[in-house]
């Protein structure tokens, strides 16, 4: 499948998957549903994720770059924050996983 196909489809998924894990993360015991469902996925669901998600955030970075070159401002980047911090959780349970894995 294309990329830039699925790219389309799994932004709102994985807005969707925010939205839930910080809803989740309220209630405290449904914290570890939500991570057996994350230890679950295989190391390359969390390859492609990484690849959407890396995508996803140089297009908001260079949306960001050329938008302040124009306007001499910067837009919001909370977008792009929360694409980061997604980015970073996916590379760090691909490690952990890694290195578990090992073991």
């Amino acid at each position: 499948m294309d990329i830039s196909n699925a790219f389309g489809m799994m932004v709102p998924m994985v807005h969707l998957c925010t939205t839930t894990v910080i809803s989740l993360n309220k209630h405290g015991k449904t914290n570890r549903m939500v991570s057996k469902q994350i230890n679950s996925l295989s190391d390359n669901d969390l390859a492609y994720l990484e690849k959407i998600l890396g995508t996803e955030y140089a297009k908001h970075t260079e949306y960001s770059k050329q938008f302040k070159n124009k306007h001499g401002y910067g837009p919001d980047s909370a977008k792009s924050k929360t694409i980061l911090r997604l980015l970073n959780a996916v590379s760090a349970q691909r490690k952990l996983s890694n290195v578990i894995g090992k073991w």
